[in-house]
């Protein structure tokens, strides 16, 4: 597999986990800010309205302007979300973290996607099992390791940022090291114009992610 197509793929791992690297944490926001478990759903179900934005309306921007520049773009509003949970006081922030970090996540998964497919053109099910594989690990790892610093460490609301701010730091270098593969002299495309279909030979592998990403925007029972 080439270096670039394992960064893309870890890029995509590391913003998904993103989206639940927080779950977890939703119980403890509650105890300490005093909300109740309706607010902590309407914070939970505002990623999609991040997600959906990025994906409709900046969904082709990246055709334009460049995988390399969007992706670095989207892990920058990545790590601000992050701060923004780092830094919460109450639940206004936990709204705006939360939609800014689907609007990161969306952004940055299109582009990724379709960066991974270009790199890896010779062999597009390797490539799409990397953004899938990707995908899933993301969304696993990132619960995964936000529950055992709750569990165990004394500083539960900020331990797990930290170390996803380094993570989105540490992938930022290899992405920037990554070669582009847009030529954005010969691009072409209205701004704005973002076409929302997925070509009908490879539709079925979009099927569990799909499911994946649909069960992840759900609030689990745990956190009520």
């Amino acid at each position: 597999m080439k270096a670039a197509t394992l960064a893309v793929g870890s890029m995509i791992a590391v913003m998904f986990m993103g989206s639940t690297i927080v779950t977890p944490l939703y119980s403890l926001y509650a105890k300490q800010f005093g909300f109740s478990p309706l607010m902590l759903t309407l914070i939970y179900a505002v990623y999609v309205i991040g997600n959906l934005v990025s994906l409709f309306f900046f969904g082709g921007v990246s055709d334009r302007a460049g995988r390399r520049r969007i992706v670095l773009r989207a892990m920058g509003l990545a790590a601000l979300s992050t701060c923004i949970y780092f830094f919460a006081t109450n639940p206004s922030w936990l709204f705006v973290a939360r939609v800014l970090s689907g609007f990161s996540i969306g952004l940055a998964a299109g582009a990724g996607t379709a960066w991974i497919a270009e790199l890896d053109a010779e062999d597009r099910t390797r490539a799409t099992l990397v953004a899938v594989g990707s995908n899933f690990a993301g969304l696993a790892v990132g619960p995964l390791i936000s529950g055992l610093i709750a569990e165990y460490s004394p500083r539960p609301l900020q331990l797990p940022f930290l170390i996803y701010i380094g993570l989105v730091a540490l992938t930022a270098v290899f992405i920037a090291r990554s070669p582009e593969t847009v030529n954005q002299q010969g691009a072409t495309g209205a701004p704005g114009r973002t076409s929302v279909a997925i070509p009908q030979s490879i539709r079925a592998r979009f099927v569990a992610p799909a499911i994946t990403a649909f069960t992840a925007a759900k609030l689990p029972r745990s956190v009520t």
